[in-house]
């Protein structure tokens, strides 16, 4: 006679075989799982705490601590100041939304950005307005732009011209 299986419990075991077997996969092809990462994330998050408490005279600004509008919280009365790249913070609409939000909690904002093509750095050119201190240099560090790409003078970025986009 064969033996009795419950059928929920396999197909639990199932999905936690399959899904240890994607996060396997990720690790081989990205390094890190999305479970590593949130746990690099967490850990991250705690040492802002060592923050507390700290009065200086030259602002310090949330970088990889603040990447959205849920981590405004945590950050305010720790840093004096935010980065926003629209990479991390999930567009323009979402980084003009967490820009006013951190505004109105007394925080400063910077604009920064990842390594891009002036097309991807071009949305982050708006929200500069609206920032004390603007890092917009991820598309000079490339060894080729695209074509129409944004200019440089000065030390100044100029506004991306219509051909940019496209």
């Amino acid at each position: 006679m064969a033996d009795i299986v419950n059928l929920r419990q396999f197909r639990k075991q199932k999905a936690r075989t399959e899904a240890g077997k994607t996060a396997d996969a990720n690790r081989a092809l990205f390094g890190r799982s999305k479970a590593d990462k949130t746990r690099e994330r967490d850990e991250k998050h705690a040492q802002d705490a060592l923050l507390d408490g700290v009065i200086s005279p030259i602002p310090f600004a949330a970088d990889e601590s603040c990447q959205d509008r849920a981590d405004l919280a945590r950050c305010a009365g720790r840093y004096q100041a935010i980065n926003i790249k629209l990479d991390k913070a999930g567009g323009l609409t979402e980084a003009l939304a967490l820009a006013g939000e951190a505004r109105d909690m007394g925080l400063e904002a910077m604009v920064g950005c990842m390594l891009a093509t002036s097309l991807g750095i071009a949305p982050a050119f708006l929200l500069g307005g609206a920032a004390r201190w603007v890092d917009l240099d991820g598309a000079l560090l490339l060894a080729k732009d695209r074509p129409a790409a944004m200019a440089s003078q000065g030390g100044l970025l100029e506004p991306p011209a219509p051909e940019l986009w496209g």
